[in-house]
């Protein structure tokens, strides 16, 4: 075992199979003070990783020089171990890089991440384009599409994942005034009397609301409360059209989309 020390790494280094990947993000500084009495063992709190080779992938200094592993000092799990025949002295610098070893990955050979096991078990398999990474209840990493709820369409490709709306609101027919409900739709049938679809006094952002006349009397469409596009009136439909209505806020109420 000795150390290689990586410096000035700027990106990820992928080589043939079996490697460990140096990550210029995930080294870290630690800095020792030895104490009074000296001691000669030093706790990183942390594993350091090693590289292909099985060597330690850190960097020692004593007071801004570079000590060597094996003559100077030795490192088993986050202890590192002063060995040199020359003392520590009190006050003295001892500073540690080191890259933790939960910042490497095993990489095959295809070049695809696989396996990253000091980080909480994360499995990684082989993704198709457009895929999301989630954690399954195992605590585990894995490649899925997204899946479509109710009047969601998804297209999931490399360059974007969309997500689209298809409003499908159930339809009431209907002869008599009604106060509306939210993701809902109603057709009503004015040909014998005027009607009103009354809006609910209680909305939130993204309710929907579809309102469509057929017959000769009048339609109101009554606020209840809220905005209609900005406005305190109330909407008249005529006949043989309708409005999709969504809430926005108290300022804008609700906003007619169609």
């Amino acid at each position: 075992m000795k150390v290689d020390v990586y410096p000035n790494i700027t990106n990820v280094e992928v080589y043939e199979n079996p490697i460990s990947v140096p990550v210029e993000a995930t080294w870290e500084k630690v800095t020792f003070t030895v104490p009074n009495p000296v001691v000669s063992t030093f706790d990183l709190g942390r594993e350091v990783a090693t590289d292909r080779d099985g060597d330690f992938v850190l960097q020692v200094t004593l007071d801004g020089v570079n000590k060597a592993y094996g003559t100077d000092f030795t490192f088993s799990g986050s202890v590192l171990t002063w060995v040199n025949a020359n003392p520590l002295t009190v006050d003295a610098k001892l500073v540690v890089w080191y890259s933790p070893k939960s910042a490497y990955g095993s990489v095959p050979g295809s070049g695809e991440v696989t396996s990253l096991t000091h980080l909480n078990d994360v499995t990684i398999t082989g993704g198709i384009a457009g895929q999301l990474l989630v954690k399954d209840g195992n605590g585990q990493f894995i490649n899925r599409f997204l899946t479509a709820g109710s009047n969601m369409s998804i297209v999931s490709d490399a360059n974007a994942v969309t997500l689209t709306s298809n409003p499908n609101l159930p339809m009431s027919l209907l002869t008599a005034s009604v106060s509306a409900e939210v993701q809902k739709s109603y057709l009503m049938n004015t040909s014998a009397s005027a009607l009103t679809v009354t809006l609910p006094n209680v909305a939130a952002l993204g309710d929907t609301i579809q309102v469509s006349r057929f017959g000769t009397e009048d339609l109101t469409v009554v606020r209840n409360g809220h905005k209609i596009n900005g406005a305190d009136l109330d909407l008249n439909i005529v006949d043989l059209n309708g409005v999709v209505l969504r809430y926005a806020d108290p300022t804008i109420g609700w906003f007619q989309v169609i």
